[in-house]
């Protein structure tokens, strides 16, 4: 017999198999909570100044936007970790917001898709791993 505790019996989840993420996606989860926290605080205060010296009009409100939806993709990362499908979704929303904040503030649609390399490793991640496949898994 197996042992349950209180909280699998409220929540049911001694009834669902175990889910297991591919060392791939653990460490690209990592990442990118790590880096999408660092920007979230630092964006607003470092990426204006450093934008500014290749775009000198880069606008102060691209710093604070770029910032607000790096904390916003530290919420779709956290919410991967927990097997929630509309991380992944929300994830890509923010990237394609980041890309439109970089356009609008002056950079060029081609230094601004650069953002969305992250976002095409992620999905890559979610699809391999043989039966620790991660699209697969989420909720």
């Amino acid at each position: 017999m197996n042992p349950t505790t209180d909280s699998e019996r409220v929540t049911g989840e001694a009834d669902r198999p175990r889910k297991v993420r591919s060392g791939l996606l653990t460490a690209l989860l990592v990442w990118l909570l790590v880096a999408n926290a660092a920007a979230a605080v630092l964006s607003p205060f470092l990426l204006v100044s450093i934008r500014r010296q290749s775009i000198p009009d880069f606008p102060e409100w691209a710093g604070w936007a770029v910032g607000a939806l790096s904390a916003a993709c530290v919420a779709c990362v956290l919410a991967l970790f927990r097997w929630r499908r509309w991380g992944i979704y929300g994830y890509l929303l923010a990237a394609a917001a980041v890309f439109a904040v970089n356009v609008a503030a002056g950079l060029g649609p081609g230094p601004a898709a650069i953002g969305f390399v992250g976002s095409a490793v992620l999905l890559l991640a979610l699809q391999v791993g043989g039966p620790k496949r991660g699209w697969s898994q989420l909720e």
